[in-house]
């Protein structure tokens, strides 16, 4: 799956299956017809040329730590206990990835 987001500057692939830490994927890309309207291209129609075969590595590779001192430590609100993490812009939110309950 390929999506463009032109407000971002990104062209985001979705990969048929996760590269982990340690391993290396490699991204080329191949202009398809220069000259037709598909492709990668700026709002004023400037094609992106084909390049090579470019290695990419995983480059977050540290878990995310549980805060527990200061403002961010472990707090209960009535029935809800609420944990902080460091690096927690990058906690996977994916309903698959939610830890059962018996996990805690």
């Amino acid at each position: 799956n390929v999506l463009v987001n032109a407000q971002e500057k990104t062209v985001t692939l979705t990969l048929t299956r996760p590269v982990t830490a340690g391993q290396t994927t490699t991204v080329a890309y191949s202009d398809s017809t220069p000259g037709d309207t598909s492709g990668i291209q700026d709002a004023a129609n400037n094609r992106l040329g084909s390049f090579v075969a470019t290695t990419v590595s995983v480059s977050d590779t540290s878990a995310p730590v549980l805060i527990t001192e200061g403002v961010k430590a472990p707090k209960v609100n009535a029935s809800t206990l609420v944990l902080s993490f460091e690096d927690a812009g990058n906690l996977n939110a994916e309903a698959s990835h939610k830890p059962a309950s018996g996990d805690f």
